[in-house]
């Protein structure tokens, strides 16, 4: 963590509850400073921030895909009622395939889950 960057506001606020549960109101005994504990929970929301943002990313590319597959092929790409359907059921099927996944990825995710 870079000690220059100043905390953010919701990590500073954060940090003086900490302190004002501990210590109470007027801090007195707190060795510590409100920055120095507003550094570290600035980190972590730093870090949950950058794991968010990381499965944005990745449900946009799921969306973007399952967009892709979703758009019915142009008429120049099948032939007759049977080729459709043929490319109909291996699109269904990818996009099956793709949702699958992604669940089964979101519940290995320890976000939302309680700590055990």
């Amino acid at each position: 963590m870079n000690m220059r960057t100043p905390p953010g506001p919701r990590a500073r606020q954060a940090a003086e509850e900490v302190l004002q549960a501990i210590y109470g109101d007027d801090f007195i005994g707190c060795t510590i400073s409100v920055d120095s504990v507003a550094a570290i929970i600035d980190s972590a929301i730093k870090d949950e921030n950058r794991t968010v943002h990381e499965l944005m990313d990745v449900l946009n590319k799921v969306l973007e895909a399952v967009h892709v597959l979703s758009t019915p092929p142009s008429p120049a790409e099948v032939k007759d009622t049977q080729q459709l359907q043929e490319v109909l059921g291996k699109r269904l099927d990818a996009i099956r395939e793709i949702s699958t996944k992604t669940i089964n990825a979101i519940a290995e995710l320890p976000i939302g889950k309680p700590d055990k």
